[in-house]
């Protein structure tokens, strides 16, 4: 490959080789001495990273990989380890670069306060004799002549793993009051004591920094920061950290030409961690409400932070690997987790497999799996393909045309992999597989199609407007949707999907404005409202001290009101902002506000059995509706105003005249709670969605069901009418959203894009687009 004018100096001598790249990767799953916990995936680890490795520097003329694992043919003891550092160490040359990573225990000998590396033969009560020394290993790269050397170390896999005295016992326990987070994470965790001194990366921190300082061709990468552990995640195949450095490494951090030095490969792993965590944790944030509210203790903690710490003084441009243009990738070991439901994809998703064909025998319980095809050719410089959101591999698109290779496409991809590393993977059916890509008939469904993209093109166009904030973006694309060849839908076959992202935690509630220019939504205990046509969050308003499961706004797009865990409700000047007065009377969280069409009152339903009305101009209470023997999650009033409707967890709907507080109706039929009800626009009929996964039709004068719409494969959550009546939005936890034909009650499609449950369905005044939101954090509008 031909290299520019701009290509750095470290790259053109590996490029040319003139220099070599010496690697040696170390990683650990069981130990000899039993009081050494065995891991999951260090040996996964180890192998993955040697696979991208290889790919990454595939045209570096000067390469030599070492590897040692468990299931390696040289396994990972301490003489194998330390033979070839010495090897590596004395062979290298001033131009060459060195990289030695590690995964496994890391732990501190009491007596000496020195970090040492554990592996497979380390015994805990002679540390310093059969351990790798951390002090050691950088003595041997101090006296290497090779200016640029990399230290990458996951080695805090056991927290704070503490060791009681020379020949103590190693104790491996959950901090005090707490418990695993999930029962799949695979994780061995600390003791809780508070001693600085027995937490490793304290030591690996101050040794590497000592040994960056002294020379400035030393680059550490430690998997967590100081007090802080290293996850590992079955979902991933991998631990977090290493997941990141092999996907890193197979394009997704390089730059425009190809090239990943060690600080983009940082800068991507550390937010790429960091954001992997942190979207575990909203998850258990809303699991951890729901708890609350049902009084269900004890409830989950949360992860701890895992932080990726860079230890470097003053290195230029240090290159890891250089990916060509035009060139295929190997397809990645595994894939994370919660992808959509799969039961309608007509093509088999690719289950996440292990790198490595596991050797029977006593000492691994890793289940056996064949291992990850290589690819004969070098990586491509595309986004990875993982995580995807339908869980669909390369492997699985066939007859891919490409594109030629050009500097605007190279940019183009570049900038495809920034907006995919930002945005949840899996929004709208957005299966970005770069450009020039096509696609199989992938999803059927009985008698639907599966709609082509544009003609003109058979893959998909992502776009960023640029100059918003960061977190205020609102992304577009063509998106994929399933719909009947029949007349009602026909205007849905092309729709344009957009999101609304950087929300701080599931988008419970939705509510628009009559003009359709401004939407406020509920997320965690903030309410956010957002200008349409400008695409800016214009107000972020403060008031809850709970999660806010409701809002909507006045007839006159004038009032807000929210409703929360925390059993209040706010009413704001949405003009301003300004919290206008708080509304106090249920005792449990309030699962659902309403306005009454002309504005004037408002009902309020709450876990607390119990519905409330309240005049909305003065704030004063009139009068409390009870019957209900649970929960009531949904209040809607009439088109007229007259006649309010109630959902209930009790399985029942109620029709109500609000005005003489008397039941006109009590709707039976679902087998589970009501989770939400709505009036048609022309106020003969309602709708209800319930956890029984059905939507049902009724007739509000004869209590009657006219219908019932199957289709959902978890819990219906939302219902919603389009403008003219024609049409029925559903939404539930099965992450998806479905239309459907209600003059002649048959399923219109189903639109695929969340990446976990859909909480909120709305039609807009128009009845031109279709918004919904949900726990994965983010606001998908429909557009026709």
């Amino acid at each position: 490959m031909p290299l520019s004018l701009k290509t750095s100096d470290s790259t053109r001598i590996l490029a040319t080789g003139k220099a070599k790249m010496w690697m040696l990767l170390v990683g650990v799953n069981q130990y000899q001495d039993e009081q050494f916990p065995s891991l999951e995936y260090s040996a996964a680890d180890c192998q993955g990273l040697a696979e991208a490795l290889t790919d990454a520097t595939r045209q570096f003329p000067k390469t030599e990989l070492i590897v040692h694992h468990d299931f390696a043919a040289h396994p990972p003891t301490l003489e194998t380890v330390y033979a070839n550092v010495k090897k590596i160490t004395a062979a290298a040359k001033p131009q060459d670069t060195i990289l030695f990573y590690f995964s496994g225990h890391g732990v501190v000998e009491p007596t000496t306060q020195q970090a040492v590396l554990c592996l497979s033969d380390t015994r805990n009560d002679a540390l310093l004799e059969t351990a790798l020394s951390l002090d050691n290993l950088l003595e041997l790269l101090e006296g290497c002549s090779a200016r640029h050397q990399l230290a990458w170390l996951d080695a805090c896999h056991s927290g704070d793993l503490m060791i009681r005295g020379a020949k103590g016992n190693l104790m491996i326990g959950i901090p005090k009051g707490e418990s695993l987070p999930n029962p799949s994470l695979q994780t061995s965790t600390h003791t809780s004591t508070t001693s600085a001194f027995l937490n490793p990366t304290v030591q690996l921190v101050k040794v590497l920094r000592d040994r960056a300082a002294q020379s400035r061709g030393f680059y550490a990468i430690l998997s967590c920061d100081t007090g802080e552990r290293s996850w590992e995640f079955p979902e991933l195949g991998h631990g977090v950290f290493t997941y990141y450095l092999i996907q890193g490494l197979r394009g997704d951090a390089a730059d425009s030409n190809g090239v990943i030095d060690a600080d983009r490969l940082y800068s991507y792993v550390c937010r790429q961690t960091v954001q992997y965590i942190d979207q575990k944790n909203q998850q258990l944030r809303v699991l951890n409400e729901e708890k609350r509210l049902r009084r269900d203790f004890p409830l989950h903690p949360e992860y701890p932070p895992q932080t990726p710490k860079r230890i470097v003084d003053g290195v230029g441009d240090l290159i890891l690997g250089l990916i060509p243009e035009g060139a295929t990738v190997t397809p990645p070991s595994s894939s994370p987790s919660d992808p959509p439901p799969t039961e309608n994809i007509a093509v088999t998703p690719t289950l996440a497999r292990s790198p490595l064909s596991f050797r029977s025998s006593p000492a691994s319980a890793t289940p056996s799996s064949s291992p990850a095809p290589v690819s004969p050719t070098a990586p491509t410089r595309r986004k990875s393909p993982s995580p995807s959101p339908m869980g669909i591999s390369p492997t699985q698109v066939v007859s891919p045309s490409r594109q030629s290779s050009s500097t605007t496409e190279r940019s183009r991809r570049a900038t495809t992999r920034q907006w995919i590393d930002r945005v949840s993977w899996g929004v709208a059916m957005a299966l970005i597989l770069g450009s020039g890509y096509g696609f199989l008939q992938l999803i059927s469904l009985g008698s639907l199609s599966f709609l082509p993209f544009a003609q003109k093109s058979a893959y998909q166009e992502c776009n960023i407007r640029v100059g918003n904030p960061p977190g205020q973006e609102r992304r577009s694309f063509d998106a994929q949707i399933l719909l009947a060849d029949c007349a009602a839908g026909g205007q849905w076959k092309q729709a344009t999907v957009e999101t609304l992202t950087g929300h701080p935690d599931a988008v419970w509630s939705i509510a628009l404005s009559p003009d359709g220019n401004r939407l406020a939504d509920a997320s965690g205990s903030d309410v956010e409202v957002w200008d349409l046509r400008t695409n800016d969050r214009i107000q972020t308003l403060q008031g809850h001290t709970g999660t806010v499961f409701s809002v909507a706004i006045s007839p006159d797009g004038r009032t807000l009101v929210t409703g929360g865990a925390d059993n209040l409700v706010n009413v704001w000047d949405l003009r301003t902002g300004k919290l206008v007065y708080t509304l106090k009377g249920h005792t449990m969280a309030i699962w659902s506000v309403a306005i009454s069409p002309d504005g004037r009152f408002l009902a309020t339903s709450s876990a607390d059995n119990t519905i409330k009305m309240w005049n909305l101009q003065n704030g004063r209470f009139i009068r409390t509706l009870e019957g209900h023997s649970d929960w009531v999650f949904s209040v809607a009033f009439s088109p007229d105003g007259k006649a309010l409707a109630s959902a209930s967890k009790d399985g029942t709907i109620r029709l109500w005249d609000w005005r003489h507080f008397n039941v006109l109706q009590t709707f039976i039929g679902h087998n589970g709670a009501v989770r939400s009800v709505t009036f048609e626009p022309q106020g003969r009929r309602i709708a209800s969605a319930s956890w029984d996964r059905t939507v049902k039709l009724w007739d509000i004068e004869t209590g009657k069901a006219l219908h019932t719409f199957e289709g959902h494969t978890d819990r219906a959550v939302s219902v919603a009418f389009s403008p003219d009546g024609k049409t029925l939005a559903s939404s539930s936890i099965d992450q998806t959203v479905r239309l459907w034909n209600l003059e002649n009650q048959t399923l219109l499609g189903t639109l695929y894009g969340h990446t976990d449950w859909v909480l909120s369905v709305l039609f807009s005044p128009d009845g031109k687009a279709l918004f919904s939101s949900g726990k994965d954090v983010t606001i998908a509008i429909w557009s026709k």
